[in-house]
């Protein structure tokens, strides 16, 4: 099956820009069927914007920059939330576990998460490449003043290369 996500409104909505208090919804379709809808806006704690949401099949996984925490949120309901304001990068789901890779939206550093939980994070390192799903683990790479690092599920090693020039 193929699914894809878009955007709809009342047939009387001006479509060309979302408004704070525009009626919208965030609608999952199976194979061109909707199949299921999610009320859009701040109070609902779930974003228009295409970043802020992941396609499992049959499901759509949304995440939010509320006040002073992240909402993640599987087919509208709240999953967790945490208490660190981050723009998600990237999302996995493996084994019915949510992994995130996440910067605050205060400053620098990341916060790679299961669950909500951090299970490594840097207060300056910069994430070089998105996850990589290796056998339902989760891998990435990330660099900070002490060099180039692979993460796998959590576990930090530095690599050894070598820049003769830039």
């Amino acid at each position: 099956k193929w699914y894809a996500t878009g955007i709809c409104f009342p047939d009387s909505t001006h479509w060309q820009g979302i408004e704070e208090e525009q009626e919208c919804w965030l609608t999952l379709f199976a194979e061109g069927e909707a199949i299921s809808s999610i009320p859009i806006g701040d109070i609902y704690e779930t974003g228009a914007d295409p970043d802020m949401h992941r396609i499992t099949p049959g499901h759509i996984y949304t995440w939010y920059p509320a006040r002073e925490c992240t909402v993640i949120k599987k087919d509208g309901e709240e999953l967790f939330r945490y208490g660190s304001r981050e723009r998600i990068h990237d999302m996995a789901i493996i084994n019915g576990d949510v992994y995130t890779l996440g910067t605050p939206y205060s400053g620098k550093g990341f916060a790679f998460r299961k669950n909500g939980k951090a299970v490594s994070e840097s207060k300056n390192g910069i994430p070089l490449h998105l996850f990589q799903n290796v056998e339902g683990r989760i891998h990435f790479s990330f660099s900070d003043e002490d060099g180039i690092f692979h993460v796998n599920d959590g576990r930090k090693e530095r690599l050894s290369i070598e820049v003769d020039k830039v």
